[in-house]
């Protein structure tokens, strides 16, 4: 599984139906701004979304601006793509629910300091004067 634009609108239109913009406003909103689709990139993963039968997209004229709108929807088999993807998510996401334990604390610092003291034995050993054998 990729985290590219197809996957981030399908878990985006798995909320409701949408345009373009909104779906890549929604996708920024959702991850608190990490994830940040590009408007060509987006507009492009939802056709092959169409492409694929898991979305389907509706023209609709706005009387305001008088230009037509796109809009997206999840079909069937979209739905349960992206409930695949949701549950795949979670269950990498969910993996370790606990803490690590105070042992396992003390091991990660000590395997930190350990590699930060070789790191320190390398620069004085790289850094040393040469003497001609």
């Amino acid at each position: 599984m990729e985290l590219g634009a197809e996957t981030t609108l399908l878990l985006a239109l798995s909320t409701g139906p949408g345009f373009g913009l909104e779906l890549i406003e929604r996708v920024a909103l959702r991850s608190k701004g990490l994830l940040r689709l590009n408007h060509g990139g987006a507009y492009l993963a939802l056709q092959r979304l169409a492409a694929r039968g898991l979305v389907h997209g509706w023209t609709r004229k706005l009387s305001r601006s008088g230009r037509p709108r796109r809009y997206y929807e999840l079909t069937p088999e979209g739905i349960l793509h992206a409930e695949q993807l949701r549950l795949s998510l979670d269950g990498l996401l969910r993996e370790r629910q606990s803490r690590p334990t105070p042992a396992e604390t003390r091991a990660m610092a000590d395997r930190v300091s350990r590699s930060g003291s070789l790191s320190a034995s390398v620069i004085r050993l790289r850094d040393a004067p040469r003497r001609p054998l």
